[in-house]
């Protein structure tokens, strides 16, 4: 897991940054440079490895806007992590990014209120900008 990073200003979206998103995914290389991304995008950012861990950051007082996972990761997966969090009273806004096409669980978890399904690979620039409205559209309602 990596410690919270400041927000700094950024050309990637406008008026991006102020809210704070958590990366989950198990591949080192793909959770840090999401991480980049959402950070030069103007986002405060944390990540962690799995759901377990991602859940223990929330639940240790993390506060996030935005929750972008992948979808199979071990410990817990990113659906069981997914069902946990928009069972909450005030759930984040959940992206998922995956390189797996599973049709019934993006079905569900659209249904369920997952924001948007992303394929690997991706474009940051456009979860960037997915991420700013989500963030915008939280902030907005609470």
């Amino acid at each position: 897991m990596s410690a919270e990073s400041p927000a700094p200003e950024s050309p990637l979206t406008s008026g991006a940054g102020s809210g704070s998103v958590l990366v989950v995914d198990d591949e080192v290389s793909l959770r840090l440079v999401a991480e980049r991304s959402m950070r030069r995008a103007g986002f405060r950012c944390k990540s962690a490895e799995n759901g377990r861990a991602a859940l223990d950051l929330i639940d240790g007082g993390f506060d996030c806007d935005v929750v972008i996972t992948d979808l199979r990761m071990p410990v817990m997966d990113g659906y069981d992590l997914c069902m946990d969090l928009l069972n909450r009273p005030e759930p984040p806004a959940m992206i998922v990014l995956t390189g797996v096409l599973e049709a019934a669980a993006q079905a569900d978890l659209e249904q369920r209120g997952v924001v948007r399904f992303f394929f690997k690979p991706v474009s940051y620039r456009e979860v960037a900008s997915v991420v700013a409205e989500a963030v915008a559209a939280r902030q907005a309602s609470g």
